[in-house]
C-alpha cells in the first residue's frame, strides 16, 4: 500500500511527491537505532558505476562492514549525474576557449552553456530540497558533491579531466571523502575491469603513502573466497583504528612528501629485481606483505 502511495505521489507532481517524502522521513526518524550515524566510522565505496550500484555486488562488503560497526556509503547515482554535468561543462568551456566567444555565439554554443546553467541550478535546488527533508532522520551522511572543486583539487594528483570515466571521478571523490572525515575507501569493479585497475593504480599508492585504509575488490558474480574475506577483515580493522584527518596548515608539505613516497613505491614495483646469486640467498623465510 505504501509503495502504491509513493507511485501515486510521483505521478501527482512535485508537490505531492515532497509531501510523501516528508511523511516517509517522519516514519524513518521514529525507527530506533543503536548508534548515531555521526558516531560511526564511515567508508566510501567507489569504482565502476554498474557494479557499485548493484546490490548483490556490494552486499557482502556492506554486511561485513556493518557487522564491525562501520557505515558503508556507496556513492550514489547523483555523483554520476554531477560528474556528467561537470564533463559537459568542461567540454563546452574547452571548445569556447579554442574557437573564441564570437564563433560560439554564432553557432549557438553560448546558448547551450546558458541552458546548462539553468539546468544545473534547478538540479541543485531539487537535490537540496530532498536532502533537507531527509536530513532530520539522521540517516543521510555528509558527502562531497561539489564536482568542480573535487576534480580541480585532484587533477594534478590523479587523472586529468580530459579522460572522462570512473577512473577520473572515483580517485578524486575518494580523496575528497578522506579530507571530509571518512575513514577508508573501498574500490569495487568487475573482474579484470580496466577502469577498476586504473582507479586502484592511481589511488592506492597515494592513500597508502598517507596511511589511509584502502581496499580494492573485483567481483565476478560469485561469493568472495576466504583470502578476499581476510583482506576485507584487515581493511575493517584498519578503518576502526584510523582517526579521520582534515586538511591543516601542513597540507602542502605533507602532500609533497606523500607524493614523493608514492613515486618511490611505484618505481620499486616497476623495477625488475636483479637475479639472486647463490651467495646472496638466505635460508630465512620471506615475510608476506599483508598490506591491504
Amino acid at each position: 500500500m505504501q509503495l502504491h502511495n509513493k507511485h501515486i505521489a510521483f505521478l501527482a507532481g512535485p508537490g505531492e511527491l515532497f509531501r510523501e517524502l516528508q511523511r516517509a522521513a517522519a516514519r524513518l526518524a521514529e525507527v530506533p537505532r543503536k548508534q548515531r550515524l555521526e558516531d560511526l566510522k564511515k567508508v566510501i565505496v567507489v569504482g565502476e558505476i554498474y557494479v557499485r550500484r548493484d546490490n548483490f555486488s556490494v552486499h557482502e562488503l556492506s554486511e561485513m562492514l556493518i557487522s564491525r560497526g562501520i557505515y558503508p556509503k556507496v556513492t550514489g547515482i547523483t555523483e554520476w549525474l554531477h560528474y556528467t554535468d561537470f564533463v559537459r561543462k568542461y567540454r563546452m568551456e574547452e571548445q569556447r576557449q579554442r574557437e573564441g566567444w564570437l564563433r560560439r555565439l554564432l553557432d549557438g554554443g553560448l546558448r547551450d552553456e546558458a541552458v546548462y546553467l539553468v539546468e544545473k541550478v534547478w538540479k541543485n535546488v531539487v537535490e537540496e530540497r530532498i536532502a533537507a527533508i531527509l536530513r532530520p532522520t539522521g540517516l543521510v551522511p555528509g558527502f562531497p558533491h561539489d564536482m568542480t572543486r573535487i576534480i580541480s583539487d585532484a587533477q594534478d594528483t590523479f587523472i586529468h579531466p580530459q579522460l572522462s570515466s570512473e577512473a577520473t571521478v572515483s580517485p578524486a571523490v575518494g580523496a575528497a571523502a578522506m579530507n571530509e572525515g571518512y575513514s577508508g575507501v573501498a574500490i569495487i569493479a568487475p573482474f579484470g575491469c580496466l577502469p577498476g585497475r586504473l582507479i586502484e593504480g592511481v589511488y592506492a599508492p597515494w592513500a597508502k603513502a598517507r596511511g589511509y585504509p584502502v581496499l580494492a575488490l573485483e567481483n565476478d558474480g560469485q561469493p568472495y573466497p576466504p583470502n578476499i574475506v581476510s583482506r576485507m577483515e584487515v581493511f575493517a580493522h584498519n578503518v576502526l583504528r584510523f582517526e579521520p584527518r582534515r586538511n591543516g596548515n601542513g597540507k602542502l608539505l605533507l602532500d609533497r612528501l606523500s607524493e614523493r613516497a608514492a613515486q618511490v613505491m611505484l618505481t620499486r614495483r616497476l623495477t625488475p629485481s636483479p637475479p639472486q646469486t647463490p651467495s646472496s640467498r638466505t635460508d630465512a623465510p620471506a615475510l608476506e606483505d599483508t598490506t591491504v
